[in-house]
């Protein structure tokens, strides 16, 4: 099984063994291949979208699905600005200040020097502002201790988070299990994926099937987190542990021996959690390979108990016949088939009007990802009626813990699981969906927000975010909306978002935007002030844009679109001149200001 750190974006196949990517390179030619498909590399396998090797063109013919199946409308970009690109993003998150956030990974690929990073909207705006990465990808010298292998040796990548927020401080750093202070809980918690090798693994491109999953908690506001390690793993694959819980060996010398041994694959990225309503604590969802879940235990924020190991000497699945196993206490949720499924997602029990059933929605990803605009993901969907460790079936009854049943290709190899978003024309790939709900003042329900990463084929694969409105069929099942979710409905944005408040200023008149933003080092102090930069977005980097209600003297007034009409030499003598002007026309005065780098510090 090849994995998401495997893949180079419009390069590599998610399924295709690397001595064989190589022997395709090696043929290929000028000739552009139109109608290229999985069915010449594995003729077993559907007809998914062909792959961009080399000169290859990315094609959109998917082969016969499930009869029910709608196409959902077109992808939206969603209706925010400021840099939208995203991959593997959480759910949003509001704070009690009312600002937004997302979370997520670069493109999922080691040597893209991407890690884990978020972005934040002020409330009042519609503008994403790039937050600082927690973790630095490939090549960081910033490691948690429990990673083996030597400080600022190069990491595979850490990436696919999940985060929690709680206006309330809930979530248990280390010290709490044994402490019982409140003060050793947290506001923040983040759930995170790292890809590694123990050092017995010698070949890096080793197929051995092992994953973390990382825990950190976090204090501070939400334009400056400080994310606190929890000193060990949640989870590991394929991994022995020393008595610190570091990983340190494999517990089986390749893939194929651990899957038959542990029952199913539980490669260990792409953690989500869920609150059980039976129980009130979280399950943690995973897996690329089969999905499974695990209970977490409320005074560690770790797996129970009962999910240890002696046989590892930590958490790990154990085998059916293995000594005093723990087999029983890890579910399988959905196991898809040869070569894909992953990125779990769990919806919280959906009260039924008609039947008063309460429902819990799983989807899942299917194919491939993290190949740019060759990507050919699929988010898929199952219900129970059982609470939500299943079992979870699709629309037409088929298990998703169950693969040897026909399902789809007339295969017999692959799990239940209903389509219910996948990419056409410029939007590619959509996946790891997550769900934000809210409710607004007066109304009567909340709001439920399906947000997912995209691939954008006009701009050579680029992943960004969208966000639709996700609602219930007649037969209760979910369905997005045909249009982007309006975030100002949430933000209480307007649409003159990216505009300085001229009317604004810090302690004395004259400190307006136009004068916060005449030295660098004043910019990078007020602009860490939210005040300040809710009034000054232009200035704080926030946004660019010419204000089009702005005007200045010049042989009569003018505005920023006669200024953008001019020669070039009257445009530079202008906005040399007038500072007020190139603050307030900074796309005419090609002035535009990046955040400042001490916005964080």
């Amino acid at each position: 099984m090849i994995h998401k750190r495997d893949i180079a974006p419009n390069l590599t196949i998610n399924s295709m063994p690397t001595i064989l990517l190589l022997l395709l390179l090696s043929q290929i030619t000028h000739t552009v291949h139109a109608n290229w498909s999985w069915d010449k590399v594995y003729p077993d396998m559907p007809n998914t979208p062909g792959y961009q090797l080399g000169y290859e063109t990315c094609t959109e013919t998917y082969s016969d699905s499930y009869n029910e199946y709608n196409p959902n409308p077109q992808v939206p970009e969603g209706t925010w600005n400021g840099d939208v690109s995203m991959h593997d993003p959480t759910h949003l998150i509001s704070t009690d200040d009312g600002t937004l956030l997302v979370f997520g990974s670069g493109q999922g690929v080691c040597g893209q020097n991407l890690g884990i990073g978020y972005k934040y909207m002020i409330k009042g705006t519609n503008t994403w502002v790039q937050g600082p990465q927690m973790y630095g990808g490939c090549g960081a010298e910033q490691q948690p201790d429990w990673i083996p292998g030597e400080v600022g040796a190069p990491l595979q990548d850490f990436d696919a988070p999940e985060v929690l927020y709680s206006e309330t401080a809930v979530f248990p750093t280390p010290n709490y299990e044994t402490s019982g202070d409140a003060g050793d809980l947290r506001k923040w918690v983040m759930y995170y994926s790292v890809y590694l090798n123990t050092p017995d693994v010698k070949d890096p491109d080793e197929e051995i099937g092992q994953g973390c999953i990382g825990r950190a908690t976090a204090t501070g506001p939400p334009d400056n987190l400080v994310w606190t390690e929890d000193g060990k793993p949640v989870y590991c694959s394929n991994i022995n542990y020393d008595s610190n819980q570091y990983p340190i060996t494999k517990r089986y010398d390749s893939e194929i021996d651990y899957i038959e041994n542990v029952g199913a694959m539980d490669f260990a990225i792409d953690p989500a959690l869920v609150k059980d309503s039976q129980t009130g604590n979280y399950i943690m969802s995973w897996g690329s390979g089969a999905i499974h879940a695990v209970p977490i235990d409320p005074l560690t924020g770790h797996v129970v108990e009962s999910a240890m190991s002696s046989n590892c000497n930590g958490p790990c699945k154990d085998g059916p016949d293995d000594e005093d196993s723990n087999f029983d206490t890890y579910t399988v949720l959905s196991l898809g088939g040869e070569n894909f499924n992953e990125a779990p997602f769990i919806l919280e029990g959906q009260r039924n009007n008609n039947n008063n059933i309460n429902y819990h929605y799983l989807f899942v990803n299917w194919w491939g990802c993290c190949a740019g605009k060759c990507s050919t993901y699929e988010i898929r969907v199952g219900r129970s009626t059982t609470g939500v460790l299943g079992p979870y079936e699709d629309k037409n009854g088929l298990r998703m813990d169950r693969e040897k049943q026909q399902t789809v290709w007339g295969s017999e190899n692959h799990s239940g699981g209903s389509v219910f978003l996948k990419g056409e024309g410029r939007y590619i790939g959509p996946g790891h969906g997550d769900v934000f709900r809210y409710m607004k003042e007066g109304a009567t329900s909340e709001r439920l927000v399906f947000t997912f990463h995209w691939y954008d084929n006009l701009e050579d694969g680029t992943a960004k975010i969208g966000a639709r409105e996700l609602t219930f069929d007649a037969k209760d099942w979910p369905v997005l909306s045909s249009t982007p979710w309006d975030v100002c409905d949430f933000t209480g944005c307007t649409d003159e978002v990216c505009a300085n408040d001229r009317t604004y200023f810090f302690k004395k008149a004259k400190k307006t935007c136009e004068w916060i933003g005449r030295k660098e080092a004043r910019r990078g102090k007020l602009c860490k002030k939210k005040s300040v930069l809710a009034a000054c977005p232009m200035t704080c980097g926030v946004c660019c844009l010419d204000d089009a209600t702005f005007t200045f003297k010049f042989k009569g007034a003018k505005d920023c679109a006669w200024l953008s009409g001019q020669k070039e030499k009257r445009i530079k003598n202008i906005c040399g001149k007038k500072k007020v002007v190139r603050s307030n026309c900074p796309i005419t005065c090609e002035a535009c200001l990046d955040r400042p780098a001490t916005i964080f510090g």
